[in-house]
């Protein structure tokens, strides 16, 4: 969809909406560039502080997957017009105590009345152009470090050697995370518009309107699980994911391009009894 609007061209902008990034850079002097990004989605959690630290965690983590530092954000609601004050109060409140965690100030948002409650930010941050981490230019064999938030990274030099340590107990928390949300699109027939992976929990948006039956998904959950599918990855084309549209479930992100191929996870040893089949941007 978006390949059909009107190309803007500004020399400025160092990563935009082409490769899938987790947010947008625009370079504003030397050695100086903003990192921007937006999110918010509905309730995943039945507490609302606990609902507003995730919404305000997730907008944080896009800027520091680009390398970049929070400096301001704005909020974003959606809630209904007769629902408990309370209630909002308290998803503000928790996402409130995530962002002056991070350091980030709150200076403002928009609200609207819907249906639906939907809670999120704008996040703005600071970053050196040098030191963008982008989806593209990734090389095979190229390995990235993620420092913790707030690391003193004065003490790396490029050829410094260094260390590292998988969290082996985290890792595996999130690849069962990953593979569930495989076999959730498995049982639900619907495009996806929204996703989030993390050690303590995942969570999908559906694009449809017709309300899922909880049991029947959590049945068809612990069926696959105790089939004991092995799950594996090979790797297409892009020719071939052109060819079949159908492996990416996602309306809004696509796998990244320009390596000549794509990885697809598979679950399930035998491909003509595939369980779950998509085209991954891991």
């Amino acid at each position: 969809m978006l390949g059909k609007l009107a190309r803007q061209h500004d020399p400025n902008v160092l990563v935009g909406f082409d490769h899938a990034d987790d947010a947008g850079v625009y370079q504003i002097g030397p050695g100086q560039a903003l990192v921007q990004t937006v999110d918010f989605f509905t309730p995943i959690v039945d507490d609302p502080f606990t609902f507003g630290q995730i919404a305000a965690t997730n907008s944080l983590s896009d800027v520091y997957a680009m390398g970049g530092r929070p400096l301001t954000s704005l909020a974003l609601v959606c809630f209904p017009e007769k629902a408990d004050l309370g209630i909002l109060e308290r998803i503000l409140a928790g996402g409130l105590s995530k962002m002056m965690e991070a350091n980030c100030t709150v200076i403002g948002g928009h609200s609207i009345r819907d249906d639906e409650t939907k809670f999120g930010y704008s996040v703005t941050g600071m970053i050196d152009p040098g030191r963008v981490l982008a989806n593209k230019g990734a090389q095979p064999g190229d390995i990235v470090h993620v420092p913790d938030a707030g690391a003193d990274l004065s003490v790396l030099q490029i050829g410094s050697s260094v260390i590292a340590r998988i969290d082996w107990h985290r890792r595996h928390r999130h690849m069962r995370f990953h593979t569930a949300t495989h076999l959730l699109c498995a049982l639900v027939p619907h495009p996806v518009d929204g996703c989030s992976i993390t050690a303590d929990y995942a969570r999908l948006d559906f694009h449809m309107t017709e309300p899922l039956d909880k049991q029947t998904l959590t049945e068809g959950l612990a069926r696959l699980i105790a089939e004991s599918h092995p799950v594996t990855h090979r790797w297409i084309s892009e020719a071939e994911l052109d060819a079949n549209p159908s492996l990416v479930r996602s309306m809004s992100v696509q796998p990244p391009r320009g390596a000549g191929r794509v990885r697809v996870m598979q679950v399930t040893s035998d491909p003509a009894a595939t369980i779950a089949l998509a085209a991954s941007r891991a």
